[in-house]
């Protein structure tokens, strides 16, 4: 976000982020064939995760043990984290955005993870499926950056139904780690 100093006692906060412009590779199949997901503290962000970790690795796919966390899902992530996530050889999905503040701000640590050199994604639900596309309207790339949908709804949902968002979500990994579009 950018800040403007309009006065010694008033400063101006642009509510929306944007990414640096200039053009970028979207790089979809990371360097190392491993996951590593991002929680965004959304409710049933983390049962989702946990159970997609415990799918990918019932069909053979490296998954990171830990989970990292993102503090708050409505904006992008903090300059730390991403310069740590920065150096990630795995593919980093991030996640899950059912609302749409946070479906921009996973948009957005998708735009800067990737211009970071990193195979970094966020996923989304069908509502919110087209905000990479709507963040990206004004970034020249090589191809559209990819995001993963899932069902919509997360929240008050069966424990039947948090598995088939875990199946969905572990398919659309498997997909890019063989550097496929998720869908």
């Amino acid at each position: 976000m950018s800040n403007e100093t309009i006065s010694p006692e008033l400063e101006l906060l642009n509510p929306i982020p944007r990414p640096a412009s200039g053009p970028f590779t979207v790089k979809v199949k990371p360097k190392k064939r491993e996951v590593y997901f991002v929680d965004n503290n959304k409710p049933n962000s983390l049962a989702i995760l946990k159970r997609a970790q415990a799918e990918l690795r019932r069909r053979g796919v490296a998954v990171r043990e830990e989970i990292g966390s993102k503090p708050f899902a409505g904006g992008p992530m903090t300059d730390e984290q991403l310069a740590e996530l920065s150096q990630e050889q795995s593919l980093v999905l991030c996640g899950i955005n059912d609302c749409g503040s946070c479906s921009m701000g996973g948009a957005l640590d998708s735009v800067l993870l990737q211009r970071a050199g990193v195979a970094g994604f966020t996923i989304l639900t069908t509502p919110f499926g087209d905000r990479v596309r709507d963040i990206t309207a004004f970034q020249e790339t090589d191809r559209p950056l990819p995001a993963i949908v899932l069902t919509h709804p997360m929240q008050n949902i069966s424990d039947e139904e948090l598995d088939q968002r875990a199946v969905e979500l572990a398919d659309a990994a498997e997909r890019m780690l063989d550097g496929e579009d998720p869908h």
